[in-house]
């Protein structure tokens, strides 16, 4: 199995947890009752697969 850190330096993997997250954003932005900063949510995309 896989490590988790292995998944992530994978360019297509990180291409498809964008589109989700894109697409998720986009649904939470037509459909909530709360704005969503979407702009600031993209920003922190790659802060949250960051390992120090």
């Amino acid at each position: 199995m896989a490590r988790a850190t292995e998944s992530f330096a994978d360019p297509a993997a990180l291409a498809r947890m964008l589109i989700a997250l894109l697409d998720g954003l986009q649904l939470q932005w037509l459909l909530g009752a709360v704005p969503v900063d979407m702009r600031r949510e993209l920003r922190q995309f790659p802060d949250a697969w960051t390992v120090c």
